[in-house]
């Protein structure tokens, strides 16, 4: 055999080393049959045309279901995102009809105080400027020992017997005190305005005579005189003015701030003739029996 490093040719077939250059034999000679051996492979492979072995790594392919799947994530976020849009605007919406029925509210209640009267208008001043503006109490029912009546309140500068007429044409009469707990119920009643009102009540007096009666819805009088009742003001009835000198046959009520209590008074029928500075504030108050 040759030595694979010098080339020349070594008569021992086992020999280790080469005794022409001394390099060691066999492990030289084992890797060269080891490269003969893989270069042969190599070429058997191309002359067979066979390819390299290549490592691929596996990956599957996803099935069909899988690849029909959608995308639950995006599709959660869209839900969710829809779901909280219609909470915004469903919270909007109820916002707004609770405003609005708030309102309405409050517009109601204003109009059960605050009425178009057909026989009269109320009118406040305030600042030197005025306005126009009816008031009508909403009908209260009581109950007495002799009666059950009902009691409307209205506003309007009207004379007595104007508003004696105005409650007859509805059906009633100006109000009358047959006992002390209707006097207590209207008092309930006309402490929700001002105590600066004035009001016509039924008691009126022949020109002819000195006592007060109460009057019913034709206009007459009945039961006893009330001139000594204690809740006229005090000195009266006067049966008549004396600053103007006119006869004083009619009544109404006012609340006299010295002794803190609403009283009875008598005056003339034009009582804004005598009383110019009540002007916007005149009352009277309808009983129906």
């Amino acid at each position: 055999m040759r030595c694979p490093n010098c080339g020349k040719t070594i008569q021992r077939v086992d020999a280790a080393f080469c005794p022409n250059c001394g390099i060691q034999l066999k492990n030289k000679i084992e890797d060269e049959v080891k490269e003969d051996k893989k270069e042969s492979a190599d070429e058997r492979s191309a002359s067979e045309g066979r390819p390299k072995e290549e490592v691929r790594q596996y990956r599957p392919e996803p099935s069909a279901s899988a690849k029909a799947m959608p995308n639950k994530s995006g599709s959660s976020k869209t839900i969710m995102t829809v779901m909280i849009t219609a909470a915004a605007v469903i919270g909007v919406f109820v916002l707004l009809m609770l405003a609005f029925n708030m309102g309405k509210l409050s517009n109601t209640e204003k109009d059960s105080t605050s009425t178009v009267s057909s026989d009269g208008s109320k009118s406040e001043s305030g600042n030197g400027n005025e306005k126009n503006q009816a008031v009508t109490e909403a009908p209260v029912e009581t109950t007495t020992e002799a009666k059950e009546s009902t009691y409307e309140i209205f506003f309007g500068d009207l004379t007595w017997q104007e508003a004696k007429a105005a409650c007859e044409s509805k059906g009633g009469h100006l109000v009358t005190f047959d006992t002390d707990d209707e006097w207590e119920q209207i008092l309930g009643m006309i402490n929700k305005y001002d105590s600066k009102y004035v009001y016509y009540i039924g008691a009126e007096r022949d020109l002819s005579s000195n006592d007060y009666y109460w009057i019913d819805r034709h206009g007459d009088h009945y039961g006893t005189s009330i001139n000594s009742d204690p809740k006229w003001l005090s000195g009266e009835p006067s049966l008549y003015d004396s600053a103007s000198g006119l006869q004083e046959d009619c009544t109404n009520i006012l609340y006299h701030s010295n002794s803190g209590r609403w009283v009875w008074n008598d005056i003339p029928n034009d009582y804004l003739s005598v009383s110019a500075y009540k002007k916007g504030r005149v009352g009277y108050i309808c009983e129906y029996d």
